[in-house]
C-alpha cells in the first residue's frame, strides 16, 4: 500500500501539478525563486475507484531553496490516503530531488505559448498504480491545445494549455488504450495552474486524475490584498471604507476575466508608488484627514459602480463592464473636470482631442469584445486600460463642452 501511494503521489507530480497565484509586487519574478512554496490537493476521480477499487487523496508541498539560473534543490512533502477495499491507510512520503531551472518542466515553462515544446517531466518512468505494470515518461513534445480561461480554487487565469498523448496501448482483454495528459500554464509566470490525465478505452474516456492549488505565495500575479493608501488613510485595514474596496476589487472585479486582467495593469502602476504615498500619509494627521476628504468622490462612483455590478450579476463579464464604466466617467468628472476646463479655456485647440479620444475608446471596446470571444488575457487587459482612460478623459471634458455649448446659445439666438 505505501509502494503504492508513493507511486500515485509522484505521478501527481508529473502528470497533473497545479499552482495559483496570490500577494502583490512590482516586477517579473523569475520562477522559480528561493523560498516558493507550492501547496496541492490531489485526487484520483470516481472512475477509478469504481474501475479499481482504488481512491487516493493526498497533500502535496514543494518548496524550492538554492536555485540557480540551471537548477534548484526541490524538497517534497506528501501526506495522504489511500482507500482499497473499504478500508483506508494514511500514508506520508518526503524527499528531496534536484530540479532544472533553465529547461521547460511541467512545473514552468520558459517558452510558454510555442506550438510545440519538449517538457522536462522527471528523468526516468513513472509507473501508473492504477493501471498495473504500465509505465510511462512524459519527457516528451507537448502541443499547444488552446489558450482557455482556466478556474482554479484560487481563480481563474488566462493560460497556456499543452497536450500530450501516448501510443495506444493494446490491453490485455482486448482493445487499446489511450493516455491523454493536459497541462494549463498562466500566462504571466508561465507556472502550471492545472492538469488533468484521462484514459480511453475503446473509445469511452474518463478522467482519471487531477490536482488543484490551495496554497502559494508566488507574487505578481493576482490583486494585492492591501489597500495601501485607503489603509493609511483611514488608520485600519478594519475601516468600513477600507472593507468596501477590498470587497468590491476582489470579490466582484478581480473574479471576472475582464476584471482579472485590468488589474494587472492597474497593480503595475497603483503599486509603484503607492508605498511611498502611504508612509506620507501615515506620518501626517493634517494629510490624512485631506485624504479622506479626496478620496469621498472616489468611494461614492465606486458605490455606485457597485449597485450596478450587481444588478447585473448574472452577465459577470457585462457587469465588470459597465460598472468600470460608470466608475471611470465619474472618476473623469470628480477629478479632472476642473482642469479640464482650465486647459480647454487657455488652449482651445485641445478640444480637438475629442476626436482621437472617441477613436481609442472604440478600439478598446472592440478589442474588449474581441479578447472576451478568445479568452486572451494580454488583449483584454491593454483593450481594457486604453478603453477606460479614454472614457476617463472623455467625460472629464463634458462639463467644458456642456459649458462652451451653453455660452454659445444666447449667440446663436
Amino acid at each position: 500500500m505505501q509502494q503504492r501511494l508513493r507511486e500515485l503521489t509522484l505521478l501527481s507530480l508529473i502528470l497533473v501539478t497545479s499552482i495559483g497565484m496570490i500577494g502583490g509586487a512590482q516586477g517579473q519574478l523569475q520562477i522559480p525563486f528561493d523560498g516558493l512554496r507550492l501547496l496541492y490537493f490531489s485526487e484520483t476521480t470516481q472512475t477509478v475507484e469504481e474501475r479499481t477499487g482504488i481512491y487516493a487523496s493526498w497533500w502535496t508541498t514543494l518548496q524550492f531553496r538554492n536555485v540557480t539560473a540551471s537548477s534548484s534543490i526541490m524538497d517534497i512533502f506528501i501526506n495522504g490516503t489511500v482507500k482499497q477495499g473499504g478500508q483506508e491507510q494514511p500514508q506520508k512520503f518526503n524527499d528531496t530531488v534536484t530540479f532544472p531551472t533553465d529547461r521547460d518542466t511541467l512545473i514552468f515553462l520558459r517558452h510558454g505559448g510555442q506550438e510545440n515544446l519538449t517538457i522536462f517531466a522527471g528523468s526516468s518512468s513513472v509507473a501508473i498504480p492504477v493501471l498495473p505494470g504500465l509505465t510511462v515518461n512524459l519527457t516528451r513534445s507537448w502541443n499547444l491545445h488552446d489558450k482557455p480561461l482556466t478556474r482554479t480554487p484560487l481563480g481563474a487565469f488566462s493560460s497556456y494549455r499543452y497536450h500530450t498523448a501516448l501510443e495506444p496501448i493494446a490491453l490485455p482483454i482486448g482493445g487499446t488504450l489511450d493516455l491523454n495528459f493536459y497541462a494549463a500554464y498562466e500566462l504571466t509566470t508561465q507556472v502550471l495552474i492545472a492538469g488533468e490525465a484521462w484514459a480511453t478505452i475503446n473509445g469511452a474516456s474518463a478522467m482519471v486524475a487531477h490536482t488543484e492549488i490551495r496554497e502559494a505565495n508566488i507574487l505578481n500575479v493576482k490583486a494585492p490584498s492591501q489597500c495601501l493608501i485607503a489603509t493609511a488613510t483611514y488608520g485600519s485595514e478594519l475601516a468600513p471604507e477600507v472593507q468596501f474596496l477590498r470587497e468590491f476589487r476582489d470579490q466582484k472585479i478581480s473574479k471576472t476575466f475582464a476584471g482579472e486582467n485590468f488589474m494587472l495593469i492597474f497593480n503595475t502602476w497603483y503599486y509603484s508608488f503607492s508605498p511611498s504615498v502611504a508612509d506620507q500619509i501615515q506620518a501626517n494627521s493634517m494629510l490624512q484627514t485631506g485624504m479622506q476628504a479626496i478620496l469621498v468622490p472616489l468611494l461614492v462612483s465606486l458605490k455606485m459602480s457597485a449597485v450596478l455590478f450587481d444588478t447585473l450579476a448574472p452577465q459577470p463579464e457585462l457587469a465588470a463592464l459597465l460598472s468600470g464604466l460608470l466608475a471611470s466617467g465619474l472618476l473623469g468628472i470628480a477629478y479632472l473636470s476642473a482642469p479640464a476646463l482650465f486647459v480647454y479655456g487657455r488652449y482651445p485647440k485641445a478640444k480637438r482631442a475629442t476626436r482621437p479620444l472617441l477613436t481609442a475608446f472604440t478600439v478598446g471596446l472592440i478589442g474588449m469584445a474581441v479578447a472576451e470571444v478568445t479568452a486572451n488575457g494580454y488583449l483584454v487587459a491593454v483593450s481594457s486600460t486604453i478603453l477606460m482612460l479614454a472614457n476617463i478623459l472623455l467625460f472629464a471634458s463634458l462639463p467644458s463642452r456642456i459649458f462652451d455649448r451653453a455660452r454659445r446659445l444666447p449667440q446663436a439666438g
